[in-house]
């Protein structure tokens, strides 16, 4: 799949609870996501690079709970997957802005020091 080089990839780290029944029923249904560009099959679990921009680690995951992939369902996972959905929802709201962030001009900054209202 041809990738924007401008756009900042994410890998994540996805245990399956049975690897050896699951695992190729989890590349297949991550494959057919347009923003995933490599699933690779580690120790226990799928290393996934994909777009955040254009998915989040939730839909990454719904994606594999509809194809019957069993998920761990504890306290880890649940924190695992709160934190890398607060991660790719900032980066999809920084690659959206368009701007950059409200500094990144000093000049400006700096212009309006003196003025005195």
């Amino acid at each position: 799949m041809a990738v924007d080089s401008s756009v900042a990839l994410v890998s994540r780290s996805i245990r399956l609870s049975n690897l050896e029944r699951d695992s190729t029923r989890a590349v297949q249904a991550l494959d057919t996501l347009p923003s995933v560009t490599s699933v690779t099959q580690g120790t226990g679990s799928l290393r996934v690079l994909y777009d955040p921009s254009r998915i989040d680690y939730a839909a990454v995951q719904a994606t594999l709970h509809t194809a019957g992939v069993e998920l761990p369902a504890g306290r880890w996972a649940r924190l695992k997957t709160a934190w890398f959905s607060y991660l790719d929802g900032n980066a999809r709201a920084n690659a959206n802005a368009g701007t950059g962030s409200c500094c990144s001009n000093p000049t400006d900054v700096y212009s309006r020091r003196g003025r005195r209202g």
